[in-house]
């Protein structure tokens, strides 16, 4: 379970920073 789950938990942390990578940037741009 633990190994099926790193995977998960990673590929979530990885859309979650592209998301906040994307809302920063956007931020950004409108300022």
């Amino acid at each position: 379970m633990l190994r099926k789950f790193k995977p998960f938990q990673e590929s979530k942390h990885k859309q979650y920073g592209t998301a906040k990578e994307k809302f920063q940037r956007s931020m950004h741009n409108h300022d």
